[in-house]
């Protein structure tokens, strides 16, 4: 006992909550179980003039604390190379892709809930704000998803050919474009809306 008077604000769960009402938050909030995949797949073949490697990566990451979203990270890369002409011919060329997405929503500090606290969602799904009021806030985060969207893309060339011993024609080209895009969504849903009042 600290001394201090309970108060509607202090203490909504003396006060305002119903009693007899409980929920585990902490199974709430940790109580998902946790995912981590990591699949890699590689090719590589060729004979005596022509050699290539293919490769593939996917990783998928869940926490126990993940509400909702992804966290994916997807790669691809790709090189050959290849003789010709008495080996006075040679050409490498070589790819890569990689891709990361990441729309996870953490459940955030929602353990500290009181057990007696009311429902977060009402029957239609929105947020329960008849029985929360404006204090939603750490809740509305639940409904509102940063996605995050980084892809690369890399490609090179290289041609030389070497008609005599001291002397070399190359020709080199590459490509490069990396694009990040974020996005927020923010739903209705996630907001108190003050209803107009109808003509008695």
């Amino acid at each position: 006992n600290d001394g201090i008077t309970p108060t509607v604000f202090n203490a909504p769960e003396l006060l305002v909550y119903e009693q007899d009402r409980y929920t585990d938050w902490q199974e709430f909030a940790y109580g998902k179980t946790g995912a981590w995949t990591d699949a890699n797949l590689n090719l590589v073949g060729g004979d005596a003039s022509t050699t290539f490697r293919v490769g593939a990566s996917l990783n998928n990451t869940k926490d126990i604390t993940d509400y909702s979203g992804i966290n994916r990270k997807v790669s691809a890369n790709m090189s050959l190379s290849h003789s010709a002409l008495s080996n006075k011919l040679k050409i490498q060329v070589s790819g890569s892709f990689n891709n990361a997405k990441n729309t996870m929503v953490r459940v955030g500090s929602i353990h500290m809930i009181a057990p007696n606290a009311p429902a977060i969602f009402n029957e239609t799904g929105g947020l329960n704000f008849s029985e929360w009021g404006n204090t939603m806030t750490e809740f509305a985060d639940l409904l509102r998803a940063t996605e995050l969207n980084n892809t690369g893309i890399n490609a090179s060339a290289n041609v030389q050919y070497s008609p005599s011993s001291n002397f070399n024609i190359k020709i080199n080209g590459g490509y490069g474009d990396m694009a990040l895009k974020s996005r927020y969504k923010t739903p209705r849903t996630t907001f108190k809306l003050q209803q107009k009042p109808t003509a008695e």
